[in-house]
C-alpha cells in the first residue's frame, strides 16, 4: 500500500479501526477481516495467506491491554518524527525555492529631466532678477531692506470659549470607538456552545453545525486526555478556508473524526474555560483507492496544557479562530 510521509502502517490499520476503539469492535473487525481473507475462501490468491498473518499479528497485540498500549507509545513517537522530518524537509524546500538576491543590483532609472520647462524657468528668473536689480538702480526699493514689522490685529471677542491649545492641554486625545487603541483579544471565555445552550459532559460533534468532507476514508482523533481544559475543536480546509467539522472534547477525553477527505488541513481550537486560542501546523490527509485494500490516514492531534507565556505571545487571536 502506498503511504505518505506522514501516514505508516499500524496495527490499528490492519484492523480497520480507530485508535480509540473498544475491544468488541476490534474483536468484530478480527472476525470479519479472517472470513474474507481466509487462504480456504481465496484459492489462487497468493497474498492470501500474508494477509491472514498481518490480521492476526495486529489481533494478538491489540486483544493484549499490555501490548497494545506499547503500541500506541510506538505509533505516538513515530508520528512525532515523521512530523517533524516533513515539515522540516516542508521548510528546506520553501528556503530553496526563494530566489536569490542579485550580485550586480542596478540602481533606479531616473525619469528624463524636462530640459524644455526647466530652460523657461531659468529664463525667467533671469529676468526677474535683472528687473529686481533694475528697480533698485533707480531707488525704488532696496533689496537688502527688511520688510516692515506688522502689528498683530488682536482677535475679535467671542461669546463662546475657546478649545485650549495643543501646546497648553494636558488630556490625551480621546480614542475612536471601534477603530484606534483597540488590542485584538486573544482570550474570551466561551462558557456555552455558539447556539447559547451548556457544553454537553461526552465529547462529541457540536449540534447545530454542519459536517462537511465526509466522502472520505481517513481518520482524525482529538487526544485530550492529557490536558486539563475541555476544548472546543474547528477542522479547517486549506484552499477553501471551511470549516469543515465542529468538535467539543471534554478535558481527560478523545474523539475520533471518520470519513475525512483527502486534502490539507489544520486545527484550531478554544480552551472553552480560559477562552484562549490555538492552531496546530498543516497537515495531509492522503488515501488510496487504487488496491484491494485502500490505503488512508489515521493521525492524531495530542491536545497538552499551554504555558501562560504562549498564550499570552502564540495564541490567535478571536477573529481568525
Amino acid at each position: 500500500m502506498a503511504t505518505s510521509e506522514l501516514d505508516f502502517p499500524t496495527h490499528y490499520n490492519t484492523l480497520k479501526v480507530a485508535k480509540n476503539a473498544p475491544p468488541e469492535i476490534i474483536k468484530a473487525a478480527y472476525k470479519t477481516l479472517t472470513q474474507k481473507h481466509h487462504p480456504d475462501k481465496n484459492p489462487g490468491d497468493k497474498n492470501a495467506a500474508r494477509n491472514m498473518q498481518l490480521i492476526n499479528e495486529a489481533y494478538e497485540v491489540l486483544s493484549d491491554p499490555v501490548r497494545r498500549a506499547q503500541h500506541d507509545a510506538w505509533i505516538e513517537a513515530e508520528q512525532e518524527r515523521r512530523m517533524r522530518a516533513h515539515f522540516a524537509k516542508l521548510h528546506a524546500q520553501q528556503a530553496h525555492a526563494q530566489p536569490e538576491p542579485s550580485q550586480d543590483p542596478q540602481p533606479p532609472s531616473r525619469p528624463p529631466r524636462p530640459k524644455k520647462l526647466l530652460s523657461r524657468l531659468q529664463k525667467a528668473l533671469f529676468l526677474l532678477v535683472g528687473v529686481a536689480y533694475g528697480l533698485r538702480a533707480i531707488g525704488v526699493f532696496d533689496v537688502n531692506q527688511s520688510p516692515p514689522t506688522q502689528q498683530p490685529i488682536p482677535p475679535a471677542p467671542s461669546t463662546t470659549a475657546s478649545p485650549p491649545s495643543l501646546a497648553t492641554s494636558t488630556r490625551p486625545p480621546a480614542a475612536t470607538p471601534g477603530i484606534q487603541n483597540v488590542k485584538p483579544r486573544l482570550c474570551v471565555p466561551m462558557p456555552a456552545n455558539p447556539q447559547g445552550t451548556p457544553w454537553p459532559t461526552a465529547a462529541g460533534y457540536v449540534k447545530g453545525e454542519r459536517i462537511l468532507a465526509a466522502n472520505g476514508l481517513s481518520m482524525l482523533t482529538i487526544d485530550n486526555i492529557k490536558s486539563s481544559t475541555s476544548i472546543y475543536v474547528k477542522l479547517k480546509q486549506l484552499g477553501s478556508g471551511i470549516t469543515v467539522r465542529h468538535v467539543y472534547v471534554p478535558a481527560g477525553r478523545t474523539f475520533t473524526l471518520y470519513k475525512l477527505e483527502p486534502g490539507h488541513y489544520r486545527v484550531t481550537y478554544k480552551d472553552v474555560r480560559g477562552g484562549c486560542n490555538f492552531k496546530t501546523e498543516v497537515f495531509k490527509l492522503v488515501e488510496d483507492r487504487s488496491y484491494s485494500e485502500p490505503a488512508y490516514s489515521n493521525l492524531a492531534i495530542r491536545i497538552l496544557d499551554e504555558p501562560d507565556e504562549k498564550r499570552r505571545n502564540d495564541g490567535v487571536i478571536e477573529g481568525e479562530f
